[in-house]
């Protein structure tokens, strides 16, 4: 799970061989969330089985 903020701009990426497929997009729902609930608007999102990684600018 890393975090990374540079000015208004914030990217998250979580890689877990762990995860389903249907945890994978549950969890990025929830992170979407997350982020829109702080102003984030999502600019670029890439998902896969275990592999999360969301870019978002804050509005």
């Amino acid at each position: 799970f890393v975090v990374n903020q540079h000015k208004d701009k914030i990217t998250v990426r979580i890689v877990s061989p762990r995860f389903t497929e249907s945890y994978t997009l549950l969890f990025t729902s929830f992170l979407e969330g997350a982020l829109e609930t702080f102003e984030y608007k999502i600019e670029n999102k890439d998902v896969s089985r275990g592999i999360i990684r969301l870019e978002a600018v804050k509005q």
